[in-house]
């Protein structure tokens, strides 16, 4: 049966000398692989440049509950991006954002919230003129509200821990080893506290940022079941820095 639906481009391999498989975040059916047919052809219909990270499109699809591959009828770049593809430092935060969305989101059931979450984080990026170091870490902190585990209570004198196994803000140290001390446990709060599309008021060092994108790494591993960090990530992050 054929379905209408919007889509975000997460990882495309190869399936054939003609032929990919694109795992796309949808508005529908959330998480799924499309086997996309002769799409590295001359005179193909759907263009290879269209399953690009994070691209965001209209789509027509072929759905079948209970099956792992599914087909599509058409795709469509619906909106066009117009700074991400030329900017290399969105170019860089797109890499980034990509791999934690692809290791974090296995759902394959509609969720509608998220999808909107992810669709306009990457409207914004490509619409903003600001600054984007900071963006990555918002992006990271506030998709964990999204999934449902982000850090509860708020940071004060006298909670000034921030426990990342139990995902609090506590007067002691804990008896374990994820926590952080008081001073980024404060960046932490405050990142938390920022909405996404003013993370570049956030006024982080590049020390800063560092350590928050090790502590939200390290908060994603605790409560994200097989969530790991890529070489290929870490190696961006350098250059990013």
């Amino acid at each position: 049966m054929l379905h209408r639906t919007r889509g975000i481009v997460i990882r495309v391999t190869d399936y054939s000398e003609t032929s990919v498989v694109a795992k796309i975040y949808t508005e529908k059916f959330g998480m799924q692989s499309y086997l996309i047919n002769g799409v590295k052809k001359k005179k193909s219909r759907i263009r290879l440049n269209a399953l690009q990270p994070l691209t965001l499109l209209s789509m027509v699809v072929y759905h079948k509950d209970n099956k792992g591959l599914h087909r599509v009828s058409d795709i469509r770049q619906e909106p066009l991006l117009s700074s991400i593809p030329y900017d290399m430092k969105k170019v860089s935060v797109v890499f980034l954002i990509n791999e934690i969305i692809g290791k974090a989101i296995h759902e394959s059931e509609h969720n509608k919230n998220l999808f909107n979450f992810l669709h306009d984080a990457v409207l914004f990026l490509d619409k903003t003129a600001e600054t984007v170091e900071a963006f990555y870490i918002s992006f990271m902190v506030h998709l964990a509200k999204e999934l449902g585990f982000a850090p509860n209570g708020n940071f004060s004198e006298p909670k000034k821990y921030f426990n990342m196994k139990d995902g609090i803000f506590q007067d002691t140290i804990p008896a374990h080893p994820h926590w952080l001390q008081p001073d980024a446990s404060e960046r932490f709060f405050l990142l938390m506290q920022t909405p996404l599309e003013e993370c570049y008021h956030l006024n982080f060092s590049s020390a800063d940022r560092k350590q928050l994108r090790t502590a939200l790494l390290n908060y994603y591993r605790l409560h994200v079941e097989g969530f790991t960090t890529s070489r290929s990530q870490k190696i961006m992050e350098e250059v990013w820095e």
